[in-house]
């Protein structure tokens, strides 16, 4: 039987059927123990009949006293004749290495059964896994090759995904522009809200829709190759210079989908120090949040640059987060190295079904977020930036923004472009969403009113500022319970809220400084 190919799956559902209704007998045959001891154990056998009540048999008893155990010695001691219970007594002590009979004949039945199940390739045979193993995880080109592999799939996500997104863009600008129409004899803040804030905000989200169903199969199609698992093994040289070892890449690619899942996903790591410098590091890694407002804004602002600019972002992160650990693992969490040892599976054939499902499961999520969270945020934005004034400039949201301004003046960034990172705090996507929303961006659509408001060095240090920025609620709330206690999720607040501003002021004077 073969499930991922629904092979043998009808014939078992029949012969289980049988077996329900008595129409079938199955012995599977149970562990016994080693030839050496077969004596003892029928012996044992012969003495237990007659004398272990239900639930338990002669069969399971006999094996627990040759393992001796207390409990069940215990219970037979009471259950049998005192001249039986000698004889028991007499023969385990004849034979104190009973135990090891039992672990023998227990590997012996699990290889009987191994051998009838699995197929076993000949000694010395040379596979197409190993052939390609050797190039992909080698310590030459390991590296380059996964980097190149990271690279085709944003290549192909770009390529494919933002045509897409322009054209559900210009979808929903019509769309706008025909609620305008709809709503034109109805009460200004209706329109408003519907135009502006609702489609404004949730709108621009949902633009992001076909950039992530590309990710999400790219990477779903790796796994279930079997690539991933060498991209950790490849990168454990890597990882052992920052104080992990390979196996806390795996949490970390979880990353690229969300933090949260990430940050849980450290448990498999044995070290208690390296887990928590994992967990440190994990909101370094850009989540679909921040690559989607990446790549967003990017191809909005950038055109054809925009696959290189986002490439050298991600880049930027990796490498922060490469430096981060190197400092806080010689600071804080200091420990002997620990080896890392993994089983690499064989390459086989995606399978198109769970690679359906994975997409569909991570999109769904999104879209339900975009339909919950990010629409009430639209609705509270659309509320702030209209109470009391009915300008934005007059609003609640703009007197904050013009009290946090001179935050962003050497960083390049408006106060709009601030309460937006401010509004990733509760997920990445709502920067977008605040920007659709404090644009007013209406029927244009936020890829039209971008270029427009927001220059390249400007554009390149909220992008910076955005990819390094302090990890949303729900990573800080997981930190907490993983971490246990609030220490570390607060230093690791102060720390990325430091670096995200100074390398969005470092951009900002590069930009302008090349002239962008």
């Amino acid at each position: 039987m073969v499930a991922i190919k629904n092979r043998g799956i009808r014939e078992l559902v029949s012969e289980i059927i049988r077996l329900s209704e008595g129409e079938s007998f199955y012995d599977p045959g149970r562990p016994g123990v080693t030839t050496d001891h077969w004596a003892i154990y029928l012996r044992l056998m012969e003495l237990l009949k007659d004398h272990v009540p239900l639930p338990y048999t002669e069969v399971w008893t006999g094996t627990k006293l040759m393992e001796g155990d207390p409990e069940v010695s215990k219970l037979v001691e009471e259950l049998v004749p005192a001249s039986t219970w000698n004889e028991i007594q007499s023969l385990l002590a004849k034979h104190d290495d009973a135990l090891r009979a039992v672990v023998g004949g227990r590997y012996d039945w699990i290889e009987t059964v191994t051998r009838a199940a699995i197929s076993r390739f000949k000694r010395g045979q040379v596979l197409l896994t190993d052939r390609i193993d050797h190039l992909v995880t080698g310590p030459t080109i390991g590296i380059p090759v996964l980097l190149g592999i990271l690279g085709l799939i944003f290549a192909i996500t770009f390529k494919l995904g933002f045509p897409l997104q322009e054209l559900l863009a210009s979808l929903a600008g019509w769309f706008g522009r025909w609620l305008e129409t709809v709503l034109a004899n109805g009460p200004w803040w209706v329109k408003d809200l519907l135009v502006n804030g609702v489609l404004g905000g949730v709108g621009s989200i949902l633009t992001f829709v076909p950039i992530l169903v590309i990710f999400f199969a790219a990477m779903a199609f790796l796994e279930s190759i079997g690539y991933m698992a060498r991209a950790a093994f490849v990168m454990d040289r890597f990882m052992h210079v920052i104080g992990l070892h390979g196996k806390s890449f795996l949490p970390m690619c979880l990353g690229f989908g969300c933090n949260v899942p990430s940050v849980l996903g450290a448990r498999i790591v044995e070290s208690k120090k390296a887990r928590l410098l994992t967990i440190f590091l994990a909101p370094f890694v850009p989540c679909t949040g921040r690559l989607a407002a990446l790549t967003f804004v990017a191809g909005a602002i950038f055109g054809d640059k925009a696959l290189t600019i986002t490439w050298l972002l991600v880049t930027l992160n990796i490498v922060a987060l490469g430096l981060t650990g190197m400092v806080i693992s010689r600071i804080f969490f200091k420990g002997e190295p620990v080896p890392f040892i993994m089983e690499l599976p064989l390459y086989h054939k995606p399978d198109l079904k769970t690679i359906a499902g994975v997409v569909w499961n991570r999109t769904s999520a999104f879209i339900k977020k975009a339909g919950t969270v990010i629409l009430g945020l639209s609705v509270v934005l659309w509320i702030a930036s209209n109470v009391p004034g009915g300008t934005i400039e007059h609003s609640l949201l703009g007197w904050v923004g013009r009290f946090i301004e001179p935050i962003g003046a050497p960083l390049g960034l408006d106060w709009k472009m601030l309460v937006a990172l401010l509004a990733s705090i509760a997920a990445k996507e709502n920067s977008v969403a605040t920007l659709g929303v404090l644009y007013n961006v209406g029927e244009h659509g936020l890829v039209d009113v971008l270029p427009t408001v927001i220059n390249h060095a400007s554009a390149l240090s909220f992008l910076v500022v955005l990819m390094l920025f302090i990890p949303c609620m729900p990573t800080i709330t997981v930190m907490k319970q993983e971490m246990g206690g609030w220490r570390w999720p607060v230093i690791s607040f102060f720390f990325m809220l430091a670096v995200s501003l100074g390398g969005g002021m470092l951009a900002y004077r590069i930009a302008l400084a090349m002239g962008l």
